[in-house]
């Protein structure tokens, strides 16, 4: 539809590393593919990275590509073992309760929706040239000062 070919062009593809990854860590890292809804902003997906960072899984980094519904590939270390379970209750959490400086919390309302995950998974060979350099190149954090007031009250539904 019209509609459709509308939100392709305006989308903005990103992408947000989630941990740090040391050099020479692994030689390979496994990629699986996630399908959401309701993440229509660049800071969704750092939202979705911060809840992944917390969880304190070996999850590196998160791409997002347009399609519908969205395509999210998840980069972790190849012996992280993450079902379908597991990422809906990551994606559909109500609220990512941030760390504020100086103390206290910031509840940010979320409104995601897991659909599916994608079968199987692909390796990413080479992982020493994946290292902190290049993860830092391809996964820019962002940092939380960058996210003001205004954006962590909004809740992110239709």
């Amino acid at each position: 539809t019209d509609a459709d070919k509308i939100q392709a062009q305006i989308f903005v593809p990103s992408k947000f590393r989630v941990n740090s990854l040391e050099p020479d860590t692994y030689d390979s890292l496994k990629c699986v593919t996630i399908r959401t809804e309701k993440m229509f902003d660049k800071l969704d997906l750092n939202y979705l990275g911060m809840q992944m960072r917390f969880s304190q899984k070996k999850i590196y980094g998160l791409e997002s590509m347009y399609d519908c519904p969205l395509v999210v590939k998840v980069y972790m270390a190849p012996d992280e073992q993450l079902d379908a379970k597991w990422f809906k209750d990551i994606v559909e959490k109500k609220t990512l309760e941030m760390p504020v400086h100086g103390g206290g919390v910031n509840v940010i309302k979320l409104g995601f929706k897991f659909i599916r995950m994608e079968e199987g998974s692909t390796n990413i060979s080479g992982c020493s040239t994946l290292s902190r350099q290049s993860t830092r190149r391809k996964f820019r954090p962002v940092p939380l000062s960058s996210i003001t007031k205004s954006q962590t009250t909004t809740t992110r539904s239709l």
